[in-house]
């Protein structure tokens, strides 16, 4: 739990928070048009910053409606400099006061990638059972309402709460039609990973805690005496263990919480049950039990078969090609 007043109108109204963030503005919009309203920020700064300052402390400053562009056969959402400059005024300062909750791990950065591909590739060798999953359409799923509850047990200030409410729920602006935003977070804000981060903070803690429920030995390096190890890149996950009652109780808790944040899997893109091919015939027998969900149980008994009849076939070729040979 964060202290009731590490994120508050006040700080975030600080010179030192509006100064970074503007900063950061400036770099990022340096290649901005002429037409752009970036640069009657950076013109006129003393007077905007004070004006910005002023309508902060006394709970007045309003988020304009987002204007709705098309851009590389993509929609792109296009906010005013001065809400840009305020939510990364927010951004700044939540990243600084939430670190100690987890959100530093929701990675974007390549080598996060790499290092989700060894421990998928070195899971399946040395490893019996494996959950990974792929989130469906995460961004677009968040719920705004479980957000806003998650948000309120570490923010205690009413109006930097409005605040976030007004960009979650924000007025979009599409060739003069007009419509809030009801569900999810935008890619392209930084803010939005930050959030997204903090949304799924209960779903890592699942995960850790099994792990260290679960592991006797260090899983520096991925072998047989190792416990569980789990890792996540952006909204995927890895988890590998040994034991099936490891298996089953991870997938039972995940299902729980996963609905409980109206999430969905991405069935395509997602693997569970046994890691090693050759042991995937009796994979759905331990599946079955009323705590694992029973879809995830029929498509994994599915893909069994679907394997099976594979090797049947090739086998009933070669069979007939062995026979075709002896009689010639």
């Amino acid at each position: 739990m964060l202290n009731e007043n590490s994120i508050n109108r006040q700080k975030l109204a600080s010179d030192d928070i509006l100064d970074d963030a503007f900063h950061d503005l400036c770099k990022r919009f340096k290649n901005r048009g002429d037409h752009h309203d970036i640069w009657h920020l950076r013109f006129h700064w003393k007077t905007q910053k004070e004006k910005i300052k002023n309508n902060i402390l006394a709970g007045r400053y309003q988020l304009s409606p987002v204007i709705m562009k098309k851009a590389h056969q993509q929609t792109i959402q296009v906010w005013s400099a001065d809400d840009t400059l305020v939510l990364n005024s927010l951004r700044i300062l939540m990243r600084r006061y939430l670190k100690e909750v987890g959100l530093n791990k929701f990675c974007h950065h390549g080598a996060a990638g790499k290092k989700m591909g060894h421990v998928i590739v070195a899971g399946i060798k040395e490893y019996s059972f494996q959950v990974r999953i792929q989130l469906q359409n995460f961004y677009a799923s968040v719920n705004h309402k479980t957000l806003m509850a998650i948000l309120r047990k570490h923010i205690k200030d009413t109006w930097v709460l409005k605040l976030l409410q007004q960009y979650l729920h924000h007025l979009q602006d599409d060739a003069g039609q007009l419509k809030y935003c009801q569900r999810g977070l935008y890619k392209g804000s930084s803010l939005s990973s930050l959030l997204a981060g903090l949304y799924l903070q209960n779903l890592d803690e699942l995960f850790e805690n099994q792990v260290i429920e679960n592991t006797q030995n260090s899983t520096e390096h991925l072998t047989e005496k190792n416990g569980p190890v789990y890792f996540r890149w952006r909204d995927q996950y890895v988890y590998f263990c040994h034991e099936q009652n490891h298996f089953n109780e991870i997938l039972t808790n995940m299902n729980t919480l996963l609905d409980q944040l109206d999430l969905k899997i991405d069935r395509h893109k997602s693997h569970l049950g046994l890691c090693k091919v050759e042991n995937r015939e009796v994979s759905f027998k331990y599946l079955m039990n009323e705590s694992v969900n029973e879809k995830i149980v029929l498509e994994i008994k599915e893909k069994i078969l679907k394997e099976q009849s594979i090797n049947k076939q090739a086998a009933k070729e070669l069979s007939i090609k062995e026979q075709a040979h002896v009689a010639g």
